[in-house]
């Protein structure tokens, strides 16, 4: 019985929304940023293997810039 409210709050914020959703979506994405930087990051430079984490990391934004649109 609880599951119902999901579909019924997405509908109304859909509905009544778009205007602020932007600034939502940008809060949220800065909050992760955030959590990423403070840490995720710190953490994983103590690791024993934290070149080969840096390394897999590059590559994959090098591989995302180049094969992006």
């Amino acid at each position: 019985m609880g599951g119902i409210v999901e579909p019924i709050s997405g509908k109304l914020m859909a509905s009544f929304m778009p205007p602020i959703l932007p600034y939502l979506l940008s809060l949220s994405t800065g909050a992760i940023i955030y959590v990423v930087i403070e840490e995720l990051i710190p953490e994983e430079l103590e690791a024993p293997h934290s070149n080969i984490s840096t390394i897999g990391f590059t590559i994959m934004i090098i591989l995302d810039v180049m094969l992006s649109e």
